[in-house]
């Protein structure tokens, strides 16, 4: 089986699967998303001990677990009103904890891997537990909107993630010529990346127009929305081919046959969400 065969089994298994879980959301989405982050955070520790560090995986995957399942809670009980003072206690608790393990830590290299093993939380914790504020947010923020329009809202900004990165894997494979960034990627081409932007927006002012799916959110937010996917889930991707290349792999791991790691799966995904979310609350909560 080829590789191209692989990745179409992988998709035919998962797009259902991922369906479900946003439709159903609830603590089963939220307990999915404590288990694909402690394995994508798992992957990024790996890449780490590539380079001889060190970092505390079972604090760290300890915490990512109980960070996202509270992000959970604190959600759908509507504690997010005033985000930055929760932020700041578990990044305190987080930080005070972790150099607290390195004392007893008998490995070389302490203040690298206590870096390490904070930037990877931050990383990936963090702009995982983003996918939950997304899917509850409009359930919590504009009492009009309904549980399902929150999740039709996450289910196509994943979509149009998906969309983007086919774009600019097309349309560079056939006209891409001006290298993107060699360095990095030495396949990806300013082609590629532009029609992976127009992919993204192209996409996210089409789910709305579908009614129902994201019928009724104005054009302008879509477009926005679109606008991010095109440009920060690029270079989500591309910051972690960076990581990779550091490490000297080609892959975060060969969970997923023909698509490498979950790490390399979310890569953009990690980088898109928080971003849609500060503009989401901006625009409906800051208003």
């Amino acid at each position: 089986m080829n590789d191209l065969s692989k990745r179409l089994l992988v998709a035919l298994i998962g797009i259902p699967i991922s369906i479900y879980l946003i439709i159903a959301g609830g603590l089963l989405f939220a307990s999915v998303i404590a288990g694909l982050s402690a394995i994508t955070l798992w992957e990024f520790y790996k890449l780490t001990e590539k380079r001889n560090i060190t970092p505390h995986v079972k604090f760290g995957l300890s915490v990512n677990v109980i960070l996202i399942i509270a992000v959970y809670f604190s959600t759908v009980n509507q504690l997010f009103s005033n985000p930055a003072i929760l932020v700041l206690m578990a990044l305190s608790v987080i930080t005070i904890l972790a150099l607290s393990i390195t004392l007893w830590s008998k490995n070389p290299n302490s203040l690298v891997n206590f870096s390490v093993t904070i930037a990877g939380i931050l990383y990936v914790t963090f702009s995982f537990s983003f996918l939950i504020l997304i899917r509850e947010f409009f359930t919590i923020s504009d009492p009009k909107m309904s549980n399902h329009f929150s999740a039709m809202l996450l289910l196509c900004i994943i979509f149009s993630i998906w969309i983007c990165d086919s774009a600019a894997y097309f349309v560079g494979k056939s006209i891409g010529k001006h290298k993107l960034f060699p360095s990095v990627s030495p396949k990806k081409t300013w082609e590629g990346a532009i029609g992976g932007f127009f992919g993204g927006v192209l996409a996210m002012i089409g789910f709305a127009n579908v009614p129902f799916l994201l019928g009724g959110f104005p054009l302008i937010n879509a477009a926005i929305i679109g606008a991010i996917i095109g440009t920060i889930g690029q270079i989500g991707d591309l910051a972690e081919s960076k990581l990779k290349r550091d490490a000297e792999v080609k892959d975060s791991s060969a969970l997923l046959p023909g698509h490498g790691g979950a790490l390399d799966r979310f890569d953009s995904i990690m980088f898109v969400v928080p971003a849609v979310f500060i503009y989401l609350y901006i625009v409906y909560l800051l208003r």
